[in-house]
């Protein structure tokens, strides 16, 4: 099963604005700002969307704010979300491409490095990221050549990462 979930805000605090939108990331796959592919279950996503709400609501209400909150959720048939499959594969490669670029100079930092600590961290970060995007892939079935370079580079990362932890 494939969600679609559309998130409107409406609303002049673009802090409020930037929350929600990371917030959305939560729930699936972004594909443009507001819209999401998800993989999981509707109860969850619903679960997640009130959640996201709630914050918003609260942070609105801190902030003297006012804004409009909307979200749908669309149950996907397997027409409708190989229709717009391509979508979803340049949304994951685009990411990936970007991950892509971060992992190399990662690496390359770790490679000529005196200093573990910043690196460390920052590696995690990033191979959180890069597991995230992985499985969302891999859950809408979206396979990409740049994805999988993405994997490989991410691999010599960890390699070279346990390499300058040793030292």
């Amino acid at each position: 099963m494939r969600l679609l979930v559309i998130v409107h805000v409406d609303t002049d605090d673009e802090e409020l604005e930037r929350f929600v939108e990371r917030s959305v990331d939560r729930v699936g796959l972004r594909i443009l700002p507001y819209l999401v592919v998800s993989w999981r279950d509707r109860a969850t996503v619903e679960r997640e969307l009130y959640r996201i709400k709630n914050r918003a609501a609260s942070r609105m209400e801190r902030l003297g704010v006012r804004a409009v909150l909307e979200t749908a959720v669309l149950q996907l048939t397997d027409e409708q979300y190989n229709s717009m499959r391509h979508i979803v594969r340049r949304r994951v490669d685009e990411a990936a491409g970007a991950m892509l670029g971060e992992a190399r100079r990662l690496l390359g930092m770790v490679r000529g490095a005196r200093s573990q600590r910043t690196l460390v961290e920052r590696y995690r970060r990033l191979a959180r990221d890069v597991e995230r995007l992985a499985n969302a892939a891999l859950a809408l079935d979206v396979r990409s050549p740049v994805m999988d370079e993405l994997i490989k580079v991410m691999e010599e990362v960890r390699i070279e990462i346990r390499r300058v932890a040793r030292r």
